[in-house]
């Protein structure tokens, strides 16, 4: 899916709870599909891609328990720490 689609889908279903917060999730979703051609202008491409990165979990290593592990340096300080000095 077109990532100002989603993004202008995202903005219309945040805008409709925050307009109504009595009204369920699923109204939102509603009006998000009915409504998001008007949200269009003020979609963010970038936000598309990261929403779409975050949905997609075959894509996406967010959220994943299992992390690449990094590896840790291996040099110690160029310094000593200070130590208190007590008068």
């Amino acid at each position: 899916m077109n990532p100002y689609v989603i993004s202008a889908k995202f903005a219309a279903y945040v805008w409709y709870q925050h307009q109504n917060p009595q009204k369920t999730s699923t109204d939102a979703m509603s009006f998000a599909r009915q409504n998001w051609n008007t949200f269009l202008p003020c979609s963010h491409k970038g936000l598309g891609r990261l929403l779409a990165k975050i949905a997609d979990p075959k894509v996406s290593d967010i959220g994943n328990p299992i992390r690449k592990k990094t590896k840790m340096p291996t040099k110690t300080l160029p310094f000593r720490p200070r130590e208190s000095v007590s008068k």
